[in-house]
């Protein structure tokens, strides 16, 4: 059995079975956990068999990177062997844009048909309700609360889809055909374009959260922003919560989830720069969305073609060389907050645990890092958090250029 869903929180899954059971045993901590164990009940519960042992397995590189696409679409193919109902189109679309795996371990069997649930699938469900998922088990696909959605078994009517899948539109079965290209093309200088579209259509997106209604109609700038959207043909690149967030009425959308989104814009200078169409900004200076949004032919329905037949991408060289200068200003600006002590960068050590810095991007004021006219030890705490998250995009687009698959699973060190 597997619980898949969009929602990537392997640390608000352990911290929930330990919540659950506390006598659970984990194989790691955090996001990086392999393995949880949940021994039998030392005292008897009703309905449990007390050598039963729930394992759960939890492997990051499973749905990080290329390989995720061709689980995916196994997955889609698996589905196809189930007896056809009305739901199963929109079931397998909607598993199309799951991105989380936690997986039970070998010969570890949970019944979702016990009535009351004995401990084990209790745990489960109470898994699948935090995460909002899929439970695929080897004869059916079933929702957070164990109902099925398609399968061998009889369907349940009740049984419910995951909040926001039935807006991925149905150009998201093709996605994997855009992942499964080789490594060594993909991402190719289509799939960068389209992807740069996507970003600037999400932080556009988001700064609508922005502006002021009595200066500016919101309703005709939204609908504008989805014909674009539609007219560029981006609805196979874009992932499940770039589209749900492109759907959402303006003021209807999470504070943090329209902070994360505008932020994109960080990643756009990124792939802009990769395709040849700007020069990457320093690492202390934000992009102006003005500046930025024409170059890449923002709301211009023929971009997506334009860039896709008319581009090149940086070499892979260059690329790892800027994302080495940009992990090492995160580098610094970490050591600076954990420690609160200045460095000489002209002589510190270029080899740490992330592998060899590169301090030939940071500008330096007597000897450290500097942001903006200041050395980062007496640079307000604010803006110093500010130069992160710009480096944190950038390396995140960076990154996914170097890896493809799917842009929201980057994994990035530190």
């Amino acid at each position: 059995m597997s619980i898949l869903s969009y929602r990537v929180d392997p640390h608000g899954v352990l911290s929930l079975v330990r919540q659950l059971a506390p006598r659970a045993r984990a194989s790691g901590e955090g996001t990086t956990w392999q393995r949880l164990e949940v021994p039998p009940s030392p005292a008897p519960v009703k309905g449990l068999d007390a050598r039963s042992t729930l394992v759960l397995t939890h492997a990051p590189e499973s749905y990080c990177g290329n390989g995720w696409s061709d689980t995916i679409s196994d997955l889609r193919e698996r589905c196809k062997g189930f007896p056809p109902t009305g739901r199963t189109p929109e079931v397998v679309r909607a598993l199309s844009g799951v991105g989380f795996r936690v997986d039970l371990g070998p010969g570890c069997v949970v019944d979702l048909d016990t009535d009351p649930p004995d401990e084990l699938s209790a745990i489960v469900l109470a898994i699948a309700e935090h995460l909002d998922a899929f439970l695929l088990t080897p004869s059916s696909v079933r929702d957070r609360r164990g109902r099925v959605l398609i399968g061998d078994e009889p369907c349940d009517p009740n049984a419910t889809l995951p909040a926001g899948a039935a807006s991925i539109p149905a150009s998201e079965l093709h996605r994997p055909e855009i992942g499964s290209r080789a490594p060594d093309v993909d991402p190719s200088p289509e799939r960068v374009a389209f992807r740069a579209l996507a970003l600037a259509a999400v932080s556009s997106r988001a700064f609508l959260e922005q502006m002021d209604p009595d200066k500016v109609d919101l309703a005709f700038e939204h609908a504008r922003l989805r014909a674009w959207v539609d007219a560029v043909g981006l609805g196979a690149e874009l992932e499940p919560d770039e589209w749900q967030l492109l759907q959402a009425p303006v003021f209807w959308v999470d504070e943090r989830v329209a902070v994360d989104a505008a932020w994109r814009l960080e990643g756009l200078t990124v792939l802009a720069w990769a395709l040849g169409l700007v020069d990457l900004p320093r690492y202390d200076a934000m992009v102006r969305p003005t500046e930025l949004f024409p170059v890449v032919g923002f709301l211009d329905p023929d971009a997506g073609a334009r860039l896709a037949t008319g581009s090149r991408l940086a070499d892979p060289v260059t690329v790892e060389k800027v994302r080495c200068q940009l992990l090492t200003v995160r580098w610094r600006i970490r050591e600076f907050r954990l420690t609160g002590k200045c460095l000489d960068l002209t002589t510190a050590p270029t080899l740490t645990r992330l592998g060899k810095l590169d301090f030939s991007a940071c500008r330096l004021i007597d000897g450290d890092l500097a942001i903006g006219r200041l050395p980062i030890d007496i640079t307000p705490a604010d803006q110093i958090k500010r130069v992160d998250d710009i480096v944190l995009e950038r390396l995140e687009a960076l990154t996914w250029l170097q890896e493809g698959g799917t842009y929201a699973h980057v994994t990035l060190p530190m």
